[in-house]
């Protein structure tokens, strides 16, 4: 979240099968802080918001939002041994979502031979759209050592919802049926169309 940079917001759902539905996004610029609580505050009414997840490098922000009511979670950063790169980690579970796993259904029950992915959006959400249709790997120079050292990164332009995206990946955790029986409706699992349990996402 930024006034140079675009502040990019997305709401998920999450339904009883673990599918990942982004239903609603905020993308705007030069705007102040106070504009974007209000935009915020508007855009969530109605939704029990579980948890606001953020960027993890941005404490003061984070700060400024709690002053105003808004309460984020920095995005868990802690990987495992297999993946020493958080952001390469969070790319990969969005990958994974985005799979088409055979024997699937759709959540709009519409039949595919060859399944359904996991990961769906509202086409309104234009602009998740196009940054996720725009995003690409910086391309390493075979002519420098040092790059063909590095890890993998992505391009750093336009992609301001994917991190959001990302920060939501590295960060939730499914709540068991178990918890949801043991802890009653707080833990209820997202009805995608009443939108009742909802994560929000901010950059």
């Amino acid at each position: 979240m930024g006034f140079t940079n675009p502040t990019a917001v997305l709401w998920i759902g999450v339904t009883e099968d673990e599918d990942w539905v982004v239903f609603q996004e905020l993308y705007e610029t030069g705007q102040t802080t106070d504009y974007y609580t209000g935009r915020i505050n508007s855009m969530s009414q109605g939704m029990n918001i579980v948890a606001t997840y953020g960027d993890p490098s941005a404490a003061q922000l984070i700060a400024d939002y709690a002053t105003r009511g808004i309460y984020i979670t920095p995005a868990n950063k802690a990987v495992g041994t297999a993946f020493p790169n958080w952001v390469r980690f969070g790319i990969d579970r969005v990958s994974e979502k985005l799979k088409q796993k055979p024997g699937k259904n759709r959540i709009d029950g519409k039949k595919d031979e060859k399944g359904a992915p996991s990961l769906y959006v509202y086409s309104t959400c234009t602009n998740f759209i196009r940054e996720m249709e725009t995003y690409r790997w910086h391309e390493k120079s075979v002519s420098k050592a040092q790059d063909l050292n590095e890890p993998d990164v992505p391009e750093k332009a336009n992609d301001h919802i994917c991190d959001a995206l990302r920060y939501f990946a590295v960060s939730y955790s499914p709540i068991s049926k178990t918890d949801q029986q043991r802890y009653g409706k707080d833990y209820e699992f997202i009805n995608v169309d009443e939108k009742k349990d909802i994560w929000r996402i901010g950059k």
